[in-house]
Formats: structure tokens, sequence, C-alpha cells
């Protein structure tokens, strides 16, 4: 069968979506993420296949590690869930131990900036000059976004 290029460029594309989430999911699961939080699909939110049950997709589900809570535990507590602000986020969370970064941490880094903002960058943990400073992005990839 003769391909054509019309053919390949989806195709090359979705390859390259499927490896990008590939190395993501590996990603996240190397910083203890053992699931994602599965919810019904509301009248008002239509569902997407990212929120497919991992069975429905065909996926085992990841056993359970001693001392990792699933990544669904994490945000259990009910004001967090119910957070209108990122004021009202951050006051909840506190001095947050949730995740495995936090031994290795001195202060959370929350963020800054306009919470009304219509752009918000989100970024991996933080680093070493973030953690230092309590604020994202000021390392070398703050430099970049100033």
């Amino acid at each position: 069968m003769n391909r054509t290029p019309a053919l390949e460029a989806p195709q090359a594309s979705l390859r390259h979506l499927l490896d990008s989430l590939r190395a993501y999911v590996e990603y996240q699961q190397s910083t203890g993420v053992d699931g994602f939080p599965y919810r019904e699909a509301s009248p008002a939110t239509p569902a997407i296949a990212l929120t497919a049950p991992p069975a429905a997709a065909g996926l085992a589900k990841p056993p359970a590690r001693a001392g990792v809570a699933p990544a669904a535990d994490l945000f259990v507590t009910p004001a967090v869930r119910t957070a209108k602000t990122l004021e009202g986020l951050r006051a909840e969370l506190g001095d947050c131990r949730r995740c495995k970064l936090s031994p290795g941490r001195t202060q959370i880094v929350f963020g800054v900036g306009n919470p009304h903002a219509t752009l918000m960058f989100v970024g991996e943990g933080p680093g070493r000059d973030e953690d230092l400073q309590g604020e994202p992005f000021v390392g070398r990839a703050g430099q970049l976004l100033t």
C-alpha cells in the first residue's frame, strides 16, 4: 500500500503525541503518582478520553505501594476541593506534606502574580533556587520567562 504525505503527517503527529504522553505518565510514576483521579462526567462537564478509568482503557490499575497515597487521595480534604480562590487554596494547603518532595524542601513554592490572570505557567517540582526563595521560576527558567 502506498502512503501519501497527507496520511503520514497525522500518523507522525499521533506517534509524537503518544510518545509524549508515555513519557509524561512515566515521569508521574517516578514521582510517586499511582493513578489519576477519575470522576463521572456530569451533563455540564463533557467526558474526555483522559477521564476514562484504567479498566475502560484496557489498562490494569497499578498496585498500591506502601506509604504512597494514590493520586486521588492527595486532595481528599473537602476545603481543598472546594477552594474558590488561590488564596483560599494556599491557606488550606498550609505546610503541605502530601507528596514525596516535602522532606527535601524548606518551604512551599505556591506561586506569585495576579490570581485573576488569564494565563498561568505551571512548572515541575521546584528546584533549589525556587525552594530557597519560595517563588517559582527564579532560576534559569525564570530568566527565560523574564
